[in-house]
């Protein structure tokens, strides 16, 4: 898939018939089941990469719990407002609040993230910063990287690094993945 093909795929009618016709693929460089555990200070992930093409990737960091239940009573770590309090939007607000008014919000979650080619210079790295839960669905509530910038990578195979470098406590009940889907995919699950 190239840039024209993804620009096409997400127009409304065009993208619809092509994404019918299977020519649509997703572009997710970071495919799934990259469980991490973000209890732990330092590297939680080392893996290749296959970037389909030259993109602004971004990283979401999806919370999954066993049951509802564990999601309503753990999920405080990954956040329940889902996106609604104005310090969401605004990092000034954020810091405003009280430590008691943050826990609402859930953990959180610095990471860096660096991909280096296998072959040539092209090397990209990018912070992850969430301080807020951006949404929820079956069992998982999932936040992106509110830092705004992505992973801008050329087509080809890197070497992908993130390190956590705020760690907190993790339920056993909760699992935690990462997905970097590039513009042109739609978020997908891994389960």
């Amino acid at each position: 898939m190239n840039a024209l093909t993804a620009a096409l795929c997400k127009k409304q009618a065009i993208g619809f018939a092509m994404y019918l016709a299977s020519m649509c693929a997703h572009n997710q460089a970071l495919t799934a089941n990259n469980e991490i555990d973000l209890s732990n200070n330092g590297t939680v992930l080392s893996q290749k990469i296959y970037a389909p093409m030259d993109e602004c990737y971004h990283l979401s960091v999806v919370f999954r719990f066993d049951t509802l239940a564990d999601m309503k009573t753990e999920g405080s770590l990954a956040g329940v407002s889902y996106d609604q309090h104005p310090a969401c939007k605004d990092r000034s607000q954020y810091i405003a609040l009280t430590e008691a008014e943050r826990a609402k919000l859930g953990a959180e979650i610095k990471l860096k993230v660096e991909a280096k080619a296998s072959k040539g210079n092209h090397n990209a790295k990018m912070e992850f910063i969430s301080w807020c839960p951006n949404g929820g669905g079956d069992k998982a509530i999932w936040r992106a990287n509110q830092g705004k910038e992505g992973l801008c990578l050329k087509k080809g195979h890197y070497i992908l690094t993130i390190t956590n470098l705020q760690p907190f406590l993790v339920p056993k009940s909760n699992n935690i993945f990462l997905y970097l889907t590039g513009n042109g995919s739609q978020w997908t699950s891994s389960k």
